[in-house]
């Protein structure tokens, strides 16, 4: 999928971000227009694991301040390409 031009963004986010789900995971965003453009090789990578907000032992929170924080970094490299 890297190689063939489609994945555009990658964010590591920590556990307990989603409901019954404990472990840590890895959201993958997919753009098919990137293939047109000729980025070889350049995939955004993001490390939010603290970013989220705990909220209590068992579950962390999305809140608004956080996630423009983060599609502005998105923003902005997608500008610069």
């Amino acid at each position: 999928m890297v190689d063939d031009r489609g994945v555009d963004v990658i964010v590591a986010i920590a556990s307990n971000s989603f409901v019954n789900v404990t472990l840590p995971c890895i959201l993958w965003f997919f753009d098919k227009r990137e293939r047109e453009i000729d980025r070889k090789d350049k995939v955004l990578v993001m490390d939010a694991r603290n970013v989220l907000e705990q909220v209590n032992r068992a579950h962390r929170e999305f809140r608004p301040e956080p996630i423009e924080f983060l599609a502005n970094i998105v923003r902005n490299y997608r500008a610069k390409r």
